[in-house]
């Protein structure tokens, strides 16, 4: 689709399109500011300007939040690391036999929490995603065995015992 416009235009692309360019063929004076919102993936988002003296071209992605993914050596890279926040390891005690408790530091998950570590001490503990867990339906985790599960702040994980147990937790962020 060709155009000459000032301010905002909207175009649909049809589906299954992976790539979108912008050609810029006749530069006079300020910014053109392309952006390029899409609800599945694009495989190439191309700025091309033909006079290179006035190619001031910056393309980059953002996350849906409108954070800046950048690239490094002209490569896009991305990872979700554990970086902003890791807790002190934590006890946590389940006194009662058959009953079970959240699996966290402190009264709540972690914000932005991308993964919780657990490790028994005593026994064996059973995990799962909700309160009723017990040792039939839970998944064990076997003392001394370190077990890294990556979960946000929205999924509670239950730990359940069949004897009084203390359990090591670290949440990561």
């Amino acid at each position: 689709s060709g155009f000459t416009t000032n301010g905002g235009i909207r175009i649909a692309l049809p589906a299954g399109f992976t790539n979108v360019q912008a050609i810029m063929t006749a530069y006079t004076s300020g910014t053109a500011t392309v952006i390029i919102n899409t609800s599945s993936a694009v495989a190439n988002v191309e700025a091309v300007q033909f006079n290179a003296a006035n190619l001031k071209t910056t393309a980059y992605t953002v996350d849906g939040s409108g954070n800046a993914i950048s690239s490094i050596n002209s490569q896009l890279e991305t990872a979700d690391i554990i970086n902003t926040a890791l807790t002190v390891p934590t006890t946590l005690s389940l006194p009662t036999p058959g009953t079970a408790v959240a699996a966290r530091v402190g009264t709540s998950n972690l914000p932005n929490r991308k993964g919780i570590i657990i490790t028994p001490i005593t026994a064996t503990v059973y995990w799962g995603s909700t309160s009723g867990v017990t040792a039939a339906t839970g998944i064990p985790i076997y003392p001394g065995q370190v077990v890294e599960l990556a979960y946000g702040p929205n999924i509670n994980i239950y730990l359940v015992s069949s004897v009084v147990n203390t359990v090591n937790i670290v949440e990561e962020s």
